[in-house]
């Protein structure tokens, strides 16, 4: 089951790119998707806003799949909701 951020990130993600919420599953490589990195430069202008995480190109330059996309991200939401709490 995904977590609330994973959900808040995949409708980011729908929102910044052409593609329906529904079409965006794990396993489908980025390629696949048509994600490349005029969209990651949106998506993370988006993530930035909403959560103060900055996502910097290098740490996303080996992701494949939406899946380690969302694995590589997803926790640096969650760290950063934890510090706004605290």
């Amino acid at each position: 089951m995904a977590s609330a951020e994973e959900d808040e990130l995949l409708d980011i993600i729908a929102a910044e790119s052409v593609i329906r919420r529904e079409n965006l599953i794990r396993s489908a490589s980025m390629d696949e998707l048509g994600l490349d990195s005029i969209v990651y430069v949106s998506v993370g202008y988006a993530v930035e806003e909403k959560y103060g995480v900055v996502l910097e190109m290098d740490q996303l330059a080996d992701v494949k799949t939406l899946g380690d996309f969302l694995d590589r991200v997803v926790p640096l939401i969650q760290a950063a909701k934890s510090k706004s709490k605290a």
